[in-house]
């Protein structure tokens, strides 16, 4: 084989492994048949704003208005454990939650950042309040890890700075720092044509980080869809989610094999688990009250 033959055969077979896309994750998915995991959760549960995975796998959920943590067992639909951030609860639009190692994150609405560590079941932690200045700037609607630059990243829904409207737009938050990088960590210009008109309307409601770190995943209310984008802002596909079965998807996950979680807000609480491809790990179908 010539050198250049060699090149060329290098760079088609390994480039795309590369730059992450060999395969867009959102076609690993069956969106449109039920799905395997389906719960239907007692209506005492009927707000989960964010959803967020621990280093060994474990699924946490948090409240809106206050600071509560669940633990969730998606493959039963069992709640586990409850704790709190505080005695009584801390108060607040809580809109996203992250885990970095045992140190557990909140934010909310105006970009107030909770931080303290899992509780038993029960207990209330102390916590600490980060402010990341984003109360001007934008209204705060996910949060997710970025471990590799250790990074928290703040998705928007709706922009208060007149340089944010028509955009979507990512802040990173640094967690040793504790500062914001003033300029954004990703952002997408929507009025851009050549821009698809659901994409447009969407209105962004969780943010995760697809596992080994290869792009974002976004979720929307309003045009519910499942958006998923590279690091560098390229849109590489968008899937609609189903109408009758999302009511109001508000909390995203993807576990590290590849599971991808919502929970809905719809009068009581639905979460919904996808598997990646074809799991016979999965072939049972599961629906009932956790």
């Amino acid at each position: 084989m010539t050198l250049v033959r060699f090149i060329f055969a290098f760079c088609v077979v390994f480039m795309p492994a590369f730059f992450g896309h060999a395969e867009e994750a959102l076609e690993a998915y069956n969106l449109e048949d039920r799905p395997p995991y389906l719960w239907q959760f007692p209506k005492q549960f009927k707000e989960m704003s964010g959803l967020a995975l621990s280093a060994d796998g474990r699924l946490f959920g948090h409240a809106e208005k206050r600071a509560v943590i669940y633990q969730i067992d998606w493959r039963e639909g069992a709640l586990l454990k409850t704790f709190y951030f505080g005695r009584p609860p801390a108060k607040g639009d809580f809109e996203g939650m992250a885990i970095v190692d045992k140190r557990f994150f909140l934010i909310t609405e105006k970009g107030m950042l909770f931080e303290g560590r899992e509780g038993f079941e029960g207990e209330s932690k102390l916590y600490r309040e980060h402010d990341t200045g984003l109360a001007r700037v934008c209204e705060v609607e996910g949060l997710a890890t970025y471990p590799e630059a250790g990074k928290l990243l703040i998705l928007c829904r709706k922009a208060r700075d007149k340089d944010l409207k028509g955009k979507l737009t990512i802040f990173s938050w640094d967690i040793e720092t504790g500062e914001r990088d003033q300029a954004p960590f990703l952002q997408i210009d929507l009025t851009d044509p050549a821009i698809p008109e659901d994409l447009r309307k969407a209105k962004p409601s969780g943010l995760e980080v697809l596992p080994g770190g290869g792009g974002l995943m976004v979720l929307t209310t309003g045009k519910r869809l499942l958006i998923e984008l590279g690091f560098d802002g390229e849109i590489r596909s968008w899937r609609a989610l189903h109408d009758k079965r999302h009511k109001n998807p508000e909390g995203l996950a993807i576990t590290h094999d590849g599971h991808l979680i919502i929970a809905d807000e719809a009068g009581t609480l639905q979460i919904t688990v996808y598997p990646k491809g074809d799991s016979s790990a999965d072939n049972a179908e599961h629906d009932g009250e956790g």
